[in-house]
C-alpha cells in the first residue's frame, strides 16, 4: 500500500491541538497500525512525528504564556 508523504510539522501541530498531552500515544498507535499494514515508509514517518513530540514535550516551557 503506497501512502502520501506526511508533513511532520503539520502532523505534530494537528495532534497537539486535537489530543494535547495524549498526542504522543496517538502517533505511536498510528505507527503501529502502519507496521501491521506493512506500510513501513508511513511507519517511519509516524515514528518521526513521535520523536518530534517527545522533543516538544521534554522542552522547557518558554514564551509569553509561560
Amino acid at each position: 500500500m503506497q501512502s502520501r508523504r506526511l508533513d511532520i510539522d503539520k502532523a505534530v501541530s494537528f495532534l497537539v491541538r486535537k489530543y494535547g498531552c495524549c498526542s504522543l500515544g496517538i502517533a505511536l498507535e498510528r505507527r503501529e497500525l502502519c507496521v501491521r499494514l506493512d506500510d513501513l515508509e508511513a511507519a517511519r514517518e509516524w515514528a518521526a512525528v513521535a520523536a518530534r513530540l517527545r522533543t516538544l514535550f521534554a522542552a522547557e516551557p518558554s514564551g509569553l504564556l509561560h
